[in-house]
């Protein structure tokens, strides 16, 4: 069984990243989006810890999709992160400690950039169908 466990994981390794789909894009854009204007609108302490923590791992990830790097958690993330663009994980994390404290603009700063690369901000004609 673990033979075949590691032949499976280096033909996963050997396949590479795989890209993501405009509509994975698109997502992530507007998830990003919805986050912020989250924050902007946030004025209770708990609530902030979960928006500002939940920006961060999602703005690390877009970094690391728009590299074609493999995407991770923890303290993987920001190894890899820092991989695809050195120093971005200690810029985000000085962000990160300014907005818990009630300062955004570095943080909000940091997540506009990443979404400028990929077309900014999304809000118009983002939809997507589901169960109601």
């Amino acid at each position: 069984m673990d033979e075949k466990i590691g032949a499976e994981a280096r033909r996963l390794v050997a396949a590479g990243v795989s890209v993501a789909t405009a509509e994975e894009l698109e997502d992530r854009r507007y998830s990003l989006t919805d986050l912020l204007d989250d924050l902007a609108g946030c004025d209770d302490v708990g609530e902030r810890v979960f928006i500002v923590t939940e920006l961060a791992r999602r703005t690390a990830n877009r970094v690391l999709v728009t590299r074609g790097a493999w995407l991770d958690g923890g303290k993987w993330l920001a190894r890899h992160v820092d991989a695809a663009d050195p120093g971005f994980s200690k810029r985000l994390s000085a962000a990160v400690r300014e907005a818990l404290s009630g300062r955004d603009e570095d943080l909000v700063r940091m997540v506009d950039a990443v979404l400028d690369r990929c077309g900014g901000r999304l809000w118009a004609g983002y939809r997507r169908g589901g169960v109601s």
